[in-house]
C-alpha cells in the first residue's frame, strides 16, 4: 500500500509579497486568491518534552500513558495560544490543534493569512499537506476455502507451534492497532476480538461503527489477529482508524489516527482514555524514502510505550527505496517474503535514505489468505500486506 506524495495548490494571480524562510517553496508560489491546507509547525517542537519525558519511570503502563499525552498537551497549548488566537479573532474555524506533532492544521488558508501567520516568532515553519497517494496491493482470485485450516504464512514463521507450547502465546493481553482504510468488524475472523468501545476513529466521516472502504484494511488486521487459521496472534484484540480513504492517505487523517492511538477516544472525539491505548500500531502504508511526515507522531508512541511497525514498502527492488515512516531508526520496518522465503521483487529494499539497514524483518506478504471487507465469511489473497509475525509474539 504505497506510495506518493502529492500537494494540491490553487494558483490564481498575484503572490505572497516579501516571501519567507518559513514558508516553503510551494507555498510561496501561491496567488492572491488561491488558497491550500496547510500545517503550521512550532520552534519548540515535541522533542524537548519527549527528551524530559525519557528520564522518567513510571509504576504502570496508564501512569506512562497518561503523562506522555498530559505533557505533549500542555507543550502544544503553550506554543500555540498565540497563533489559534489570530485564528479565531479572523473568523478562521476550520483548523485542528494536534499535541502529538505540536502543529496546527489549517484548511484552505489563503496567501494574506499564511504571511501573516509565518510573522509569528513561534512558528518554526508553514506547510502545504501531503497527501499519500496509495498503490493497490496484488490481489489474486481464488475460490479457495481453506476450511479454517492454518494459512501457509503462519505455519512459515511457526506461529502454530508457539500456539500449541505449554504456556503457549497466541497474543493474549495485547491490543493490536491499525490504521488503514478501515475493518469490517463483524466479519466472523474479527468479530471476537474486536475492543468495541474506544476501538474505531474515523476523522474522515466520524462514522459510528467500523467499517472499510478498500478491504486493504480488513485485510491486513485479519492477518495480525483473526481468528479461523488466517491470524499470527488470533489472541489479541484489535482496534482501528481510518486514516486512508481508497485512494489515498491525507497527512491531517493520519496524525489525528496517531493521536487517537496514543490516547484513544469514543467515536465522536470525546472522553479521551489513555489506558485503553493499544500495545502495537500496525500501518500498511507510507510515503517516499526520506520524508520525515510522521516522524514526531512515532517518536510519541515511542516514549508511550507504544510499538510502531510499518511496511518496509511495495517500491522494490532497487535499493534506498524503503518508505517513510518505515525508514525511521525505531521503526520496525517490514519486508515481504513469499512462500520459497524470497524477498518479493516489489518489496522495498535498504538501507534507509537516513543510513539505517531496512528492513527490520521481513514475513510472509506474497499471496496471503486473510479476511476481505465485501462479506462477513469472505475471504482472499493479497500481496503486499505486512505480518506482524514474532514482535509481539513473544511480549
Amino acid at each position: 500500500m504505497y506510495l506518493k506524495l502529492v500537494v494540491t495548490l490553487c494558483l490564481i494571480t498575484g503572490g505572497i509579497s516579501a516571501p519567507s524562510a518559513k514558508v516553503s517553496s510551494s507555498l510561496q508560489a501561491i496567488r492572491k486568491g488561491g488558497k491550500a491546507n496547510i500545517f503550521i509547525s512550532f520552534k519548540d517542537g515535541t522533542s524537548t518534552v519527549l527528551k524530559n519525558l525519557g528520564n522518567r519511570s513510571y509504576a504502570t503502563r496508564e501512569d506512562q500513558l497518561n503523562d506522555v499525552s498530559y505533557n505533549l498537551r500542555i507543550n502544544a497549548n503553550l506554543s500555540q495560544a498565540n497563533v489559534i488566537s489570530y485564528l479565531h479573532h479572523q473568523n478562521i474555524e476550520d483548523f485542528k490543534s494536534y499535541w502529538i506533532t505540536n502543529q496546527i492544521f489549517v484548511k484552505e488558508a489563503d496567501a494574506d493569512h499564511i504571511k501573516a501567520l509565518a510573522s509569528f516568532s513561534e512558528v518554526s515553519e508553514i506547510t502545504p499537506e501531503e497527501i499519500i497517494q496509495l498503490k493497490p496491493s496484488k490481489v489474486t482470485p481464488t475460490n479457495t476455502d481453506l476450511g479454517y485450516e492454518v494459512t501457509w504464512g503462519i505455519k512459515k514463521i511457526q506461529a502454530d507451534e508457539v500456539w500449541g507450547m505449554v504456556g503457549g502465546n497466541r497474543g493474549e493481553r495485547i491490543i493490536v492497532g491499525g490504521i488503514d482504510s478501515g475493518v469490517r468488524h463483524t466479519h466472523e475472523a474479527l468479530a471476537q476480538n474486536y475492543v468495541g468501545e474506544y476501538g474505531w476513529y474515523d476523522p474522515y466521516q466520524y462514522s459510528e461503527i467500523p467499517s472499510d472502504i478498500s478491504g486493504h484494511g480488513t485485510h491486513t488486521m485479519g492477518t495480525a489477529v483473526g481468528g479461523k487459521g488466517i491470524g499470527v496472534a488470533p489472541g489479541a484484540k484489535w482496534m482501528a482508524c481510518r486514516g486512508c480513504d481508497e485512494n489515498s492517505c491525507s497527512m491531517s487523517h493520519l496524525i489525528s489516527c496517531g493521536e487517537f492511538m496514543l490516547c484513544p477516544t469514543l467515536v465522536d472525539g470525546s472522553h479521551r482514555d489513555c489506558s485503553k491505548a493499544p500495545h502495537i500500531v500496525n500501518n500498511a502504508w507510507g510515503g517516499p524514502p526520506g520524508e520525515k511526515i510522521f516522524h514526531r507522531v512515532v517518536d510519541s508512541w515511542i516514549a508511550a510505550g507504544i510499538v510502531p511497525i510499518f511496511s518496509n514498502g511495495n517500491s522494490g527492488p532497487n535499493c534506498y527505496s524503503a518508505s517513510s515512516p518505515g525508514d525511521h531508526p525505531l521503526v520496525i520496518a517490514v519486508g515481504n517474503t513469499d512462500v520459497d522465503d524470497s524477498l518479493y521483487i516489489g518489496s522495498s529494499r535498504g538501507p534507509a535514505k537516513f543510513g539505517e539497514i531496512k528492513p527490520d524483518l521481513s514475513a510472509p506478504g506474497t499471496d496471503i489468505y486473510s479476511a476481505k471487507h465485501t462479506d462477513d465469511t469472505a475471504y482472499g489473497l493479497q500481496t503486499g500486506t505486512i505480518i506482524i509475525a514474532y514482535t509481539f509474539m513473544h511480549t
